[in-house]
């Protein structure tokens, strides 16, 4: 396992920058995905007249180099007839694979094609499903290695495996959740199998649920899905999902007092489906935070938020970006600690709600950078809106007050899309040490003991360099 100190120096953040910005236009549902090369923004765009003639949304995207400003572009991913929405993306590190829905009033379909970094696409993209109609925010995608999992609400929750290229292997989608009232599905991948998150209508709340899907095979390896603790219960909302470290992190909005107030709460699953650690906060402050995106790391995720708390007094808007840094903390020796520890309760944040509403957040990481992108606006009444990103650049490991964090993904890709999860399942299925799997989660039972953890972690150390001092006094050394 990888290993972390639990006192992290916190990560640098860039200024924010465009990516892309069109007078009286309007862009939304952004993704981002990566490769070893560099990173690549997806969104849904109204600018204009497409390639092959007028089309009222288009699927555009624009490449940001690790470090470097982009310039303010787009290019088209699929442009034709009819509206592209809701892109979603992941990488095998060499190439992209891009889904949306595609709508033909009143119905849609799924599609998607892969791309090589940077490169446009001709009329159409593949389709996987048969045209019915659907909701928003719906498509999800991850790399498992040997096949991509594409999922949708259909209106239940299906899906089905993709070879490389973009053919689809199952004849027909896979039954996942067959029930109505789901939406948001989201998937990552242990290497082995993967796993689908979605949110689901509960008696007068959503809940969030999960299932595991077979990778070799595309059966579903959990008939009654998988329930996400929620005592006492309280909404769960807009869920994401990734993997690192042997463990699947489920990230998602909590509302104790239903529908505002949301936290950021998290639970931890092993591969076999269980219950590693059972919710966790990640942020919890007075005011909503909401739509979660996490990406893995190498032994540990970053996630990221929309947030409203009053940072310029304004507690019903506009929304700023926030992240927070969450690690698998491994110390060995005298002293010994083992859990998953939040770097900073309160969370750090990456873009200010100052004049700016800010919203939707996704991200992608290669290496120590992390680029986050998003839709803002400078006025919510008035349908004109921009894409735009920063960076997070995480400590350097191995040095005191540093964190052990790097590429994320399958053993070779070098690069994790928020929506896909990442890493290679072969340090899985073991609960870390701390509380037995029980109490609270991730790491601790409440941010307060995030906060004190370090302090913590050095008395016993403290004493034990007393101890051994006085031993060397006494003796003459």
């Amino acid at each position: 396992m990888s290993a972390g100190l639990c006192w992290a120096d916190p990560p640098t953040v860039s200024a924010p920058f465009p990516i892309y910005e069109a007078a009286g236009a309007t862009q939304y549902g952004v993704a981002v995905g990566a490769t070893a090369d560099g990173f690549e923004v997806f969104w849904s765009d109204n600018s204009g007249i497409s390639e092959l003639g007028a089309t009222p949304w288009d699927v555009k995207a624009n490449v940001v180099l690790p470090g470097e400003t982009p310039a303010v572009t787009s290019f088209g991913i699929a442009p034709g007839q009819g509206d592209q929405d809701m892109p979603r993306a992941a990488s095998d590190g060499d190439s992209l694979f891009v889904v949306w829905e595609h709508y033909f009033d009143p119905v849609s379909e799924v599609r998607g094609r892969q791309l090589a970094l940077g490169a446009s696409g001709g009329e159409g993209g593949t389709s996987y499903s048969e045209q019915g109609t659907f909701g928003g925010d719906d498509v999800a995608i991850a790399w498992g290695g040997d096949y991509y999992l594409v999922a949708w609400n259909s209106p239940g929750i299906v899906a089905v495996r993709v070879a490389p290229g973009g053919n689809p292997v199952d004849a027909a989608p896979i039954s996942i959740r067959n029930v109505g009232g789901v939406t948001h599905p989201r998937v990552a991948t242990d290497g082995t199998d993967f796993l689908v998150v979605w949110q689901e209508d509960s008696p007068g709340i959503p809940v969030v649920r999960a299932a595991r899907v077979a990778q070799a095979d595309g059966s579903v390896l959990d008939a009654d899905p998988i329930e996400i603790p929620n005592t006492p219960e309280t909404s769960q909302q807009s869920p994401d999902v990734a993997f690192s470290d042997g463990f699947y992190l489920v990230v998602f909005g909590q509302a104790p007092s239903y529908p505002v107030a949301t936290d950021i709460e998290s639970c931890l699953l092993a591969p076999d489906g269980s219950i590693a650690r059972s919710t966790q906060t990640i942020s919890q402050v007075t005011d909503t935070q909401t739509r979660p995106s996490v990406v893995a790391l190498d032994g540990g995720y970053l996630v990221v938020w929309e947030d409203l708390r009053p940072i310029t007094g304004d507690t019903t808007g506009p929304r700023a970006i926030w992240g927070v840094q969450v690690d698998h903390v491994v110390v060995t020796g005298d002293v010994s600690y083992d859990d998953w520890v939040v770097q900073d309760p309160w969370g750090f944040m990456i873009a200010s709600d100052e004049g700016i509403d800010r919203s939707t957040p996704s991200l992608a990481v290669i290496g120590r950078t992390a680029l986050v992108a998003w839709t803002e606006t400078d006025d919510p009444a008035v349908p004109d809106s921009a894409v735009w990103g920063a960076f997070v650049t995480l400590a350097e490991d191995d040095e005191p007050g540093d964190v052990d964090a790097g590429t994320g993904g399958d053993e070779d890709a070098g690069a994790v899309v928020a929506d896909g999860g990442g890493g290679d399942g072969d340090d899985a299925g073991t609960p870390p040490a701390g509380d037995g799997g029980g109490g609270c989660g991730a790491c601790s039972a409440a941010p307060a003991r995030d906060r004190w953890a370090p302090v913590l972690l050095l008395v016993p150390l403290a004493l034990l360099w007393l101890e051994r001092r006085g031993r060397a006094s006494s003796s003459g050394r």
